[in-house]
C-alpha cells in the first residue's frame, strides 16, 4: 500500500488497490476531459473534499481559472473511503482544551464554526442525488469507563451558548435507547450531525465543479514544485504546470518528496474500517441502532460505528502503523473482535469489507488552514474528523488564497507546528498505541 512517510512519490491510481464498501456500490465520477494544462491562475493538488470545495469557491465566487490534479480518480484518498460521519468538530481538542488555551469566547466561536461546517455540507447537498444518502443524525460520544461519565456530563453546559446542541444521556436511558451497546456509562448527544455516502458525496462535489468550469484531471501526480519569480512551477508525471498560486489539498496523502515545508508538520496515520454482512431484523432490533445514530467512544484508541441504510454495520478504529503492513489479516480480525465486544448481540456476524486510509494528525491535535510559503496554501491535520470541517476548510483556504481575512480562530491564525525529531514520528506513534491499549 502507498505510504506517504516512506514513498517519495504517490503512485497513479493508488486507490485501485483498496476494495471498500463504498467503491463496491458507487462508481468513479467521470469528469469532463481537458488537455494537459500548461498554465493556470490557481492549481489545486487533491480532488477530495478540501480541494473541490476550494475549487468551487474560487471559480464561482472569485471568477478564477482553476485546475485540479489528482494522482488517482476523484476523491481517491479518504474522501471516498471514510465512515460517512458528518460531525461538528475536527482535530482532537475538546471545548475545555480550547477554553484552557484560548479562553471561553474563542472556545464558543470554535464550536460555532464546527456547526457552520455541518451546515455547509447540508447546503451543498440541496441539489445532490439520492445516492448521497444524506441523513440527519445525532453524534453520540459515549463513556467507556464509569469514571468518565461525570466528566462527560459536566461538559454539556459548556455548549449552551453555542450553535451546537448537547444533551446528556444517562446510563439507564442509554441502555433503553441502545440495548445492544455493551458497557457504556452514558454519553452526550450532539447535533447538528449527519451521515452520508462519502464517495457519492465527493462525486456530487465534482459534478458541481464541472458546472462551475473547474478543470479536473485524474491520474496526474505532482512530484514537487519550484517557486519562481513570477509563478510556481509544479512538476508532474505529464509535465510542468505554471500556476500563480498553488493549493495543496492532500491531507494525509502528501508524499514525502512533494513539499519539504510540510513533510515534518504532520503524521500520516492509518485508519481502518470494516462493513459487515447485512443484519437481519432481529439483530437490528437487538442492538437498537438506527441510521440516525453515529457512535464514538472515549477511548484513547477510539472505536466508531453506524448502521448503514442497507442494515450493514460499519465499524472503524486504528490500523497498522506502516503501509506495508496495512493489509495484514490481524487488523481486520482485531476490528471484528472489537465490534463483537462492543455489540455482543452480533457475536456471529461476519465482515464482508475491510479497508484503510491515511488521515493527517497534527502535533498539537489541531488542524490548520495556512500558507507555508508565499503563493502556496494548504489545509491539513484533521486528525480523522474531517468530513464536515474539510468542506469548510476548502472554502476558507480559497478565501485565504484571495487575501481575504479569516475568522479569528486558532486554526486559521497559525501554521502547523513541526514534529520534533520527525524521523522518529512512527516510534512515537507505536509508543502511544501501547499507552492507549494500557489505559483503555
Amino acid at each position: 500500500m502507498y505510504d506517504p512517510v516512506t514513498h517519495k512519490n504517490i503512485p497513479l491510481s493508488h486507490e485501485k488497490l483498496i476494495s471498500s464498501y463504498w467503491s463496491a456500490i458507487q462508481p468513479d465520477y467521470k469528469h469532463q476531459l481537458y488537455a494537459f494544462p500548461r498554465q493556470c491562475d490557481i492549481l489545486i493538488i487533491g480532488a477530495g473534499y478540501t480541494g473541490l470545495n476550494a475549487a468551487l469557491t474560487l471559480a464561482s465566487e472569485y471568477n478564477q481559472s482553476v485546475t485540479v490534479l489528482d494522482a488517482g480518480s476523484i476523491g481517491a484518498g479518504c474522501s471516498s473511503r471514510n465512515a460517512g460521519f458528518v460531525l461538528p468538530g475536527t482535530g482532537r481538542l475538546s471545548f475545555q482544551d480550547y477554553q484552557s488555551k484560548f479562553g471561553v469566547d474563542t472556545a464558543r466561536a470554535v464550536q460555532d464554526e464546527f456547526a457552520l461546517s455541518v451546515n455547509r455540507v447540508k447546503a451543498l447537498c440541496e441539489s445532490a442525488p439520492a445516492s448521497v444518502q444524506l441523513n440527519e443524525a445525532r453524534y453520540l460520544k459515549l463513556a467507556h469507563r464509569k469514571h468518565l461519565s461525570q466528566k462527560l456530563e459536566a461538559q454539556v453546559s459548556q455548549y449552551s451558548d453555542t450553535l451546537l446542541n448537547a444533551n446528556w444521556i444517562d446510563p439507564k436511558t442509554l441502555q433503553q435507547q441502545l440495548p445492544g451497546v455493551n458497557n457504556m456509562h452514558g454519553g452526550i448527544s450532539f447535533t447538528p450531525a449527519m451521515s452520508l455516502n462519502p464517495k457519492a458525496y465527493v462525486n456530487h462535489l465534482a459534478r458541481l465543479c464541472d458546472k462551475a468550469n473547474v478543470h479536473m484531471h485524474s491520474q496526474i501526480a505532482m512530484s514537487h514544485y519550484e517557486q519562481r519569480r513570477h509563478d510556481i512551477a509544479v512538476h508532474t508525471n505529464k509535465g510542468i504546470v505554471h500556476a500563480k498560486k498553488l493549493l495543496l489539498c492532500t491531507n494525509g496523502y502528501l508524499p514525502k518528496g512533494a513539499s519539504p515545508e510540510l513533510r515534518s508538520k504532520h503524521l500520516p496515520v492509518l485508519s481502518s474500517v470494516l462493513v459487515t454482512e447485512p443484519l437481519n431484523p432481529s439483530e437490528v432490533e437487538a442492538i437498537g441502532l438506527s441510521t440516525s445514530d453515529l457512535v464514538m467512544d472515549t477511548r484513547k484508541l477510539k472505536y466508531y460505528y453506524r448502521l448503514l441504510p442497507d442494515n450493514r454495520l460499519l465499524f472503524g478504529g486504528r490500523g497498522a502503523i506502516s503501509g506495508k503492513n496495512a493489509a495484514h489479516p490481524k487488523y481486520a480480525s482485531h476490528l471484528l473482535k472489537a465490534l463483537k465486544h462492543s455489540l455482543p448481540a452480533l457475536k456471529g456476524i461476519k465482515a464482508e469489507y475491510h479497508w484503510h486510509g491515511w488521515i493527517s494528525v497534527s502535533l498539537d491535535s489541531m488542524p490548520r488552514v495556512f500558507s507555508p510559503t508565499p503563493g502556496v496554501y494548504t489545509a491539513m491535520g484533521y486528525c480523522g474528523a474531517g468530513i464536515a470541517f474539510s468542506n469548510l476548510a476548502g472554502k476558507r483556504l480559497a478565501q485565504l488564497s484571495m487575501d481575504e481575512p479569516l475568522p479569528e480562530l486558532p486554526f486559521y491564525q497559525s501554521a502547523l507546528p513541526t514534529f520534533p525529531a520527525p524521523a522518529m514520528r512512527r516510534l512515537g506513534q507505536w509508543l502511544y498505541y501501547q499507552y492507549g491499549q494500557l489505559v483503555d
